[in-house]
């Protein structure tokens, strides 16, 4: 239940963009309703519910060598945005745009 000690979401890692962007794809073409798309800055996840309203997130993330150096990576003022325009932009909240 929400607001309840819990399992978040279960995700799962694709490895490569293009991964990604088939596993939107398929999603769109199931009806399977979109909840989000996050920009994490050094990846980017698409997430969604299964038909018992368990959540869940299939997300790329980019090889840590291509990671930007910084302390703060996943302080929300630092991170980098835009990385990963795809056919999801549609979903991506509207913080998210426009941190783009």
């Amino acid at each position: 239940e929400r607001g309840q000690v819990g399992l978040n979401h279960m995700a799962w890692m694709m490895r490569s963009l293009d991964d990604l962007k088939e596993m939107y794809q398929r999603l769109k073409d199931k009806k399977v309703p979109i909840e989000r798309v996050s920009d994490h800055g050094i990846s980017v996840g698409i997430y969604f519910r299964d038909p018992d309203g368990n959540g869940i997130e299939v997300s790329y993330e980019l090889p840590r060598s291509q990671w930007p150096i910084e302390e703060r990576i996943f302080s929300n003022e630092s991170r980098p945005r835009g990385l990963f325009s795809g056919p999801w932009d549609e979903h991506l909240t509207t913080r998210e745009a426009a941190l783009r």
